[in-house]
């Protein structure tokens, strides 16, 4: 039992690292690569990430923000119930069922300094322990 757990753990870890892509740099509003997103009201809202919340990871795993920039991310739950969490930066979204999305922002600090990091995860279970961790890189 304990060796499948690994091999399932290390299934997990090399096919997300099999499929990180790079973020894309959103350090202005007219950057083609931020996503429109329509909410369930036919409401447009602007948004600099969009993470798909999936079994045991974040796609994209990688965020990226410039100090004092406000990243908005908008986290769509895939499959089951997931969190979003930056303990250092006192964000937290509501627990996500499957098929539920929510808007945050999120602040990085002016006095954060370039090529620093803030982990973000699920807390939810052990959804953590199994990998459900993704980093906010500061530019």
């Amino acid at each position: 039992m304990f060796k499948k757990k690994i091999l399932i753990l290390l299934s997990v870890l090399i096919l997300a690292g099999c499929t990180q892509t790079s973020a894309p740099n959103v350090s202005n509003n007219t950057d083609p690569s931020q996503q429109s997103q329509t909410d369930s009201n036919g409401n447009q809202d602007e948004v600099d990430y969009a993470l798909d919340l999936l079994n045991f990871n974040f796609s994209p795993n990688l965020i990226e923000g410039e100090p004092g920039e406000t990243v908005k991310i908008k986290l769509s739950s895939k499959n089951g119930d997931h969190d979003f969490i930056i303990d250092e930066l006192g964000v937290r979204s509501r627990t996500l069922a499957s098929g539920e999305s929510q808007v945050l922002e999120v602040t990085i600090p002016d006095d954060a300094v370039s090529g620093s990091t803030y982990e973000f995860y699920c807390s939810i279970s052990n959804h953590r322990a199994m990998g459900m961790v993704g980093t906010l890189r500061v530019r």
